[in-house]
């Protein structure tokens, strides 16, 4: 299957930058330096009736590091001298739900929190025989919409600790009525276990564990063992850029998690260490435990600084060091602005990750060869802000129009856009572009009508376009490696078989009749640039289509992903149209020929399939579709 890079596009964060953690596998590939403490975090807290609630007790954690405090008569609360970087704030009354607030700082933030009416979640522990498991614990819990709280890290600090009894039960009684929350549960003797979608209240649920395979080793430097070093295992292949645990080694440098079996990564982190290579590790079951050793790599320092178009410091900025293809380092750009990184290798490629909206005046890839040096310093790089596409198109009579389709045509990782209701639109790239001169195109949502138009980077001014007509060309040749549907053309379409529904009751494709359908067959965990910017196209097209009677939405996942990954994948990729599970084994998929994802197929009003070689050109197909030009 084809593989995507997911692009995160906001503003620059003014206070804090919100985010969706994926509990079912913390990625932690930084361990940020020593920053400049100067920000606080001040907060209020209220009940559901905007009563302030006093004597809460609030806990802020950044990286593993927790402080806590009270709230006073006012519901109010401070914590001071506040790094760069993640925090979470976990809020607890007795009476009340759970609350808190998860982000990233960097500057000085006040926030609400508000405590809602509680509900029990009760759960059952029970392993792949169906017999209970006592001792279980819950590790790591996010409120669904709201907030992450590290249960087994809090626990440490007075936060009510989350483990199962004999019978395998367990309760978690201060959560917000009517919401879900997402949650890993662990035991010492078996594999960690992610629940994506749990609703909060009602029946009881159960939560199996499997016995996994005991992944164990040691961390050292030179013959010291290294303590508190985090160790973080990342399953290999797809879906590969989230760790499926993370632990840290004890005083003696151990470390010990149970996988199932399959191959992995093990990579290590320590803030006085640079971390080495990541070791490959097989897991059979042919031996009960395999050992992979990690050892630390002595340090070299990379130091330099960020600063914004307007000269002020730029804080929070993500800087890694990679040496070929592996990324073996990695911080954030403290209060000053400044950077250190701890490198274990004397060459390599230091890039700038710029932060949305941003990229870098220079090179965003700077060559580094230390040599015998242990130490480097580079001149402050400054930030530019990317290029902005603005302007509007009218209809060919010169009528204003709207809800037109902007997209780009030239860049390596496409962007859509939709206009306003006349026609005005203006949107900021989400990365460099690699040239100068950028090509996009505006397209109608009904008519056979578009104009294409070009952009400099380096200078962009707002255009003024007329839209023109144009006719459907004819389809072009198949994608080398993609999927052959052509034996389907011209035919009544498959029935769909799913298993499981998300944003839709059960459909069929029999009650669409007398409307274009759009399937689209996908998968949550395809991380190709193929498979996020597909995905990010259909959501455009359904934010500019969605409503219209004679059009239908309906995505296709693959049924290797259950049920709850695949509710967590629509949920955190913001997919609004309805989403079916593929019946196993893979039948809609077989059904439909689909060897490889993402693939388009477009069903005409008759149910018939029209056309599956979408490139570049969907928006127009559905078009014609609808009533619009005949082919020629």
């Amino acid at each position: 299957m084809q593989c995507h890079l997911c692009l995160s596009i906001s503003r620059r964060p003014t206070g804090v930058r919100r985010f969706l953690p994926v509990l079912a596998a913390v990625c932690v590939t930084m361990l940020l330096s020593p920053a400049a403490v100067a920000f606080s975090v001040q907060g209020q807290v209220f009940d559901g009736k905007d009563d302030v609630v006093p004597a809460a007790r609030v806990w802020l954690v950044q990286d593993r590091d927790v402080r806590q405090s009270t709230t006073n008569n006012n519901g109010d609360f401070e914590f001071e001298k506040v790094g760069v970087g993640e925090v979470q704030v976990v809020v607890l009354k007795e009476g009340l739900a759970l609350g808190g607030f998860t982000g990233f700082l960097v500057s000085d933030f006040q926030i609400r929190i508000r405590l809602l009416e509680p509900d029990t979640l009760t759960l059952r522990i029970i392993n792949q025989d169906f017999f209970p498991v006592g001792g279980a614990r819950i590790r790591r819990l996010f409120v669904v919409d709201g907030f992450a709280v590290p249960v087994e890290l809090l626990a440490e600090h007075g936060f009510p600790a989350a483990r199962s009894g004999e019978d395998g039960l367990l309760a978690f009684p201060q959560l917000p009525k009517g919401g879900a929350v997402q949650l890993s549960a662990a035991h010492f003797k078996y594999a960690e276990t992610f629940a994506a979608y749990l609703p909060v209240g009602g029946e009881r649920q159960d939560i199996v564990l499997y016995r996994g395979l005991q992944l164990r080793g040691r961390v050292t430097a030179g013959t010291e063992p290294v303590a508190e070093a985090r160790v973080s295992v990342y399953r290999a292949g797809l879906g590969g850029g989230r760790a499926y645990a993370d632990i840290l080694s004890d005083p003696e440098g151990y470390y010990s998690v149970r996988v199932p079996r399959g191959e992995y990564q093990v990579r290590v982190l320590h803030p006085r260490y640079a971390a080495p290579e990541p070791a490959s590790v097989t897991l059979t079951g042919e031996t009960e435990s395999v050992v992979a050793d990690l050892k630390m790599v002595a340090p070299r320092v990379i130091e330099g600084g960020l600063r914004f178009p307007d000269g002020t410091p730029a804080p929070g900025i993500e800087v890694v060091f990679r040496a070929g293809e592996i990324t073996t380092a990695t911080t954030r750009t403290d209060a000053e602005g400044a950077f250190h990184l701890t490198v274990g290798k004397p060459e390599g490629v230091l890039h700038i990750m710029a932060p949305p909206g941003f990229m870098t005046e220079t090179l965003a890839d700077i060559p580094v060869k230390l040599g015998d040096e242990v130490k480097a310093a580079i001149k402050p790089v400054r930030l530019l802000e990317l290029p902005r596409v603005q302007g509007s198109a009218t209809l060919p009579g010169g009528a204003p129009t709207g809800r037109l389709l902007i997209s780009s045509l030239d860049l390596p990782y496409p962007v859509w856009a939709i206009s306003d209701e006349q026609g005005r639109f203006d949107l900021r790239l989400a990365y460099a572009p690699e040239k100068e001169a950028i090509h996009f195109r505006v397209e109608h949502a009904a008519q056979l009508l578009r104009k294409d138009f070009e952009v400099d980077a380096k200078q962009p001014k707002p255009v003024a376009l007329t839209l023109e007509p144009f006719t459907l060309a004819e389809t072009p040749p198949a994608l080398a490696g993609g999927n052959d549907l052509s034996s389907l053309a011209g035919k009544p379409a498959p029935e769909l078989k799913c298993s499981d529904w998300f944003n839709t009751q059960a459909l069929t494709l029999a009650s669409l009749k007398g409307k274009v359908v759009v399937l689209y067959f996908w998968a949550g965990f395809d991380d190709s640039p193929q498979g996020r910017s597909g995905l990010e196209e259909m959501r455009a097209l359904y934010d500019l289509l969605g409503a219209a009677p004679d059009v239908a939405f309906l995505g296709v996942h693959d049924e290797t992903a259950d049920a709850d990954e695949v509710e967590q994948y629509v949920h955190e990729f913001g997919v609004r149209f309805p989403v079916g599970r593929d019946a196993e084994p893979s039948v809609s998929f077989t059904n439909y020929l689909i060897s490889a994802v993402p693939q388009v197929v477009l069903l005409d009003k008759e149910g018939i399939v029209r056309q599956f070689q979408t490139q570049g050109r969907l928006l127009e197909m559905i078009t014609a579709l609808r009533g619009g030009a005949p082919k020629t």
